[in-house]
Formats: structure tokens, sequence, C-alpha cells
């Protein structure tokens, strides 16, 4: 997965210095997802969202492995093993469906230049469980002594991604999680 992601990165930088200075990345971001149901909740965390921001033309490209997410919880490390393993093989089928993206453009006003707070929209398309759909999430762009920073939160019906939860199940898992992602982008090189 990282390999095909520096490539993608090592190619879009490779292209002439003008251009190359419009391209911002990121290998280490972090994206969470929270599923609250009655009997208990669950949080998975990835610290490997891979992003590019071409900030040029607001084009971007976020992509996450499956396998990447760490359930945990203090004192019971085991059992959430146990739920990694489950979330794996029986709902997200990581073997088959190894990544989850999302590609797009933002709209917004945004001074890449300059230090500021820019509230943006990015449309495209979220990919997950083999199924693409349409998508349009707001986010935050934050820009502080050239470093672009981007969050944001949205959320995902299972079903919609065909990820079939049992009906043995629906009182640990909910139907709709809730994702949180923040990215930092390596800053611009001065050439």
């Amino acid at each position: 997965m990282k390999k095909i992601i520096l490539t993608i990165i090592a190619a879009l930088l490779a292209a002439p210095p003008a251009f190359s200075q419009q391209i911002v990345s990121s290998t280490n971001g972090e994206i969470t997802f929270f599923s609250e149901a009655p009997i208990e909740n669950i949080e998975a965390v990835s610290r490997s969202l891979n992003s590019v921001l071409n900030t040029e033309t607001n084009d971007i490209l976020f992509v996450v492995s499956i396998r990447s997410f760490e359930f945990e919880k203090e004192g019971i490390k085991e059992h959430f093993l146990k739920k990694k393993e489950e979330f794996n093989n029986k709902y997200m089928e990581s073997d088959k469906y190894p990544t989850a993206t999302f590609n797009g453009t933002i709209s917004g006003a945004v001074d890449y230049s300059k230090d500021g707070v820019y509230e943006v929209t990015a449309t495209g398309k979220l990919k997950i469980h083999g199924v693409e759909q349409p998508r349009t999430e707001q986010g935050t762009i934050l820009v502080k002594d050239g470093i672009i920073s981007l969050s944001g939160q949205f959320t995902v019906s299972l079903k919609n991604f065909n990820v079939e939860i049992p009906k043995l199940l629906t009182q640990n898992i909910a139907e709709t999680v809730k994702v949180t992602y923040n990215v930092t982008y390596n800053p611009f090189e001065n050439k």
C-alpha cells in the first residue's frame, strides 16, 4: 500500500519544478471512526492516512489501508484484537478491498500563501468496500507558517457501501459511523 502511494507522490513530484511546488503530501495523517451502539462503542484509529493536494487545482486524494486501523481500549486489548480481526475479515473484507479512498476537488476561497483558517467543501468520490459513491463534505484548511493542514468529520452509512452487519450484532455495531480526519501536509520547498 505504501509503495503505491509513494509511487503516486513520486510521479507527481517528478514533474517540472513549477508544477511540483503546487503539490503537497502527507503519509501520516490520522483518521478515526467511531461506532456508537447500545451494547458497546467501538473506536478505531489509523495514523497512516495518505493524502496528496494540488494547491493550484485544489484536486485532493486520500487513501487509507483498512488493515492500518487499530482498536484500542485500555485493559482489554485482547478483546479489541479480536474486533480488528472481525472488522478486517468479516465486515470490511480487507483482503479483497484493501483500501478506502476519496478523490475529489476542494472548493472555497483558499490562499495557500497566507496564514489563515478556511472553511471548504470537497466534492468527489468516496470508495469503501469496493463501492464508490459521490460525496460532498465540509472541512477546514489551516495555513500557518507555510504548512497546510486539513481536518473534518463526516458520517458513513455502512449499508450504502455494502458492509453487512449480521442482525444479531446490530446492538454492537452502529449502522452509521462517524469518521474524523486530520492531515498535515509537508511544507512547500522554496527553490
